[in-house]
């Protein structure tokens, strides 16, 4: 994945929280944050992205959220929580 490739927004929001130290993770930015978090090896973003999408899956949702990902590193994650 290249620097192109990833949301424009999600990048505004990595380099705001280099500024500031503080980042809002929804499920609205959150398949967008990851792989930016990947990509430019923001660790401590990467885990929190991966620690709330954890939160955010259930036996009802983790099937269409996997179908629905744009992103291979939503698929890497859900492989990792369902070992």
């Amino acid at each position: 994945m290249t620097l192109q490739e990833l949301d424009e927004r999600a990048m505004e929001t990595i380099v705001d929280f280099f500024y500031s130290g503080e980042i809002e993770i929804s499920e609205n930015n959150v398949q967008d944050l990851l792989p930016v978090t990947c990509v430019l090896q923001v660790q401590s973003v990467q885990q929190a992205c991966c620690e709330f999408l954890k939160r955010q899956l259930s036996s009802e949702n983790c099937l269409g959220k996997l179908i629905n990902s744009p992103s291979i590193h939503i698929v890497e994650l859900f492989l990792q929580v369902y070992k």
